[in-house]
């Protein structure tokens, strides 16, 4: 990790006025022994440190008039702790071959969840149905493993990642597009503070008072791939913010997982060029993530696994079972492509109400799942 020229207090208040960069603190430290003699140059007209043009040096120059004691008692009062680059408790993450970590890392929530192994769970706003499974399946899998789940809390796939991990008792870190006096979107702040509640954090590198901006997303993004050993992609367009994320976790030298999709599914775009393009390893779920990992063995997850699918296979069983043979005749016609009640009715000459109560009893079991406008599908294969 370089050392900064500048004081913990210097580049808080740097990171307040709206520097967030290292790379150019870093490359003042090659020229100058301290800020303080790099501002004097500056006054003296003498400065001819190469890549530092004028709007840096305003910014330079406002960070001298801000009150650092004010501005952290402020952040103390909302729950915000600052972690600065180079100092104790800045993510280890973040300095490991990344060539632009933030200046600051502000944290709400539980500082001590960055030395946990983390995975990145990311995707599309608008997931399909499937995508919605797979993205609870295996962020609830990596919570139990456990890892720490790393997402942005967007809508969709996001969104998902944090529900599923904080459901299996994990805890996950959101990485925001904003400063941490909100959360956005609005209707995602009940989760953001369970997320707090339960050991987890929210993360963003801009100071209290930043608003979320259409320039603001991709820089979250290098954020959240750089925090995690991995980052897994579920749906996504090939232009979407997940391709950013998979491409800074390259750059990183971080693994990258895709789940594959259906050919024909526009969201199904991402994963399958990044598994084509040998961008990303093919990703089922939790083993494939642990055998792309040098750091875990896997000796006996697959034994584990399998016992895991025994024990789910014999409750179902005997949830079936008890349901009676009209139960067993509709599931077997259930399959992962979503089907009407209309359509079951025709498959099996059972009348509508007696299908409605089964498949309310089966959804109870977990056999199945009810998808938008009464469509069904199976979460169990005899």
């Amino acid at each position: 990790m370089n050392v900064l020229p500048c004081t913990p207090g210097e580049a808080l208040a740097l990171s307040l006025s709206k520097m967030y960069s290292v790379s150019n603190l870093i490359h003042i430290g090659e020229k100058y022994d301290s800020l303080r003699e790099f501002m004097r140059a500056v006054g003296q007209g003498g400065s001819d440190v190469d890549g530092i043009g004028t709007e840096t040096l305003k910014k330079f120059r406002t960070a001298t008039l801000i009150d650092v004691d004010r501005e952290l008692k402020r952040m103390s009062e909302m729950g915000i702790t600052p972690l600065v680059y180079g100092e104790e408790g800045y993510p280890t993450p973040l300095t490991e071959g990344v060539h632009d970590p933030p200046l600051v890392l502000y944290v709400r929530g539980d500082c001590s969840v960055f030395p946990e192994q983390a995975v990145a769970v990311v995707g599309t706003r608008t997931p399909s149905g499937g995508g919605r499974r797979l993205a609870r399946r295996i962020s609830e899998d990596l919570a139990r493993f456990p890892f720490v789940v790393v997402s942005g809390l967007a809508s969709g796939v996001d969104a998902i990642a944090h529900q599923a991990c904080l459901k299996a008792g994990g805890r996950t870190i959101a990485v925001l597009a904003h400063g941490l006096h909100t959360v956005h979107p609005t209707a995602h702040r009940q989760l953001a503070e369970r997320i707090i509640e339960t050991g987890g954090a929210l993360v963003s590198e801009y100071p209290p008072g930043e608003p979320a901006r259409k320039s603001t997303f991709v820089p979250r993004n290098r954020i959240i791939a750089a925090l995690s050993v991995a980052t897994v992609v579920v749906e996504g367009g090939v232009k979407s913010g997940a391709r950013h994320t998979a491409d800074f976790a390259l750059e990183y030298e971080r693994l990258v997982l895709a789940i594959p999709g259906n050919p024909i599914e526009p969201m199904a775009a991402l994963p399958n060029r990044l598994i084509r393009e040998k961008h990303a390893e093919l990703c089922r779920g939790l083993e494939d993530v642990l055998a792309s990992l040098p750091h875990y063995t896997v000796d006996g997850l697959r034994d584990a696994l399998d016992m895991r699918a025994r024990i789910l296979t014999k409750k179902a069983e005997q949830a079936l079972t008890s349901l009676g043979p009209d139960a067993r005749l509709l599931m077997e016609q259930i399959g992962t492509d979503p089907l009407h009640v209309d359509d079951l009715c025709r498959l099996t000459d059972l009348e509508t109400s007696l299908i409605l109560s089964l498949l309310l009893q089966m959804e109870i079991e977990g056999l199945v799942e009810q998808l938008p406008g009464m469509r069904y599908v199976a979460n169990y294969r005899a």
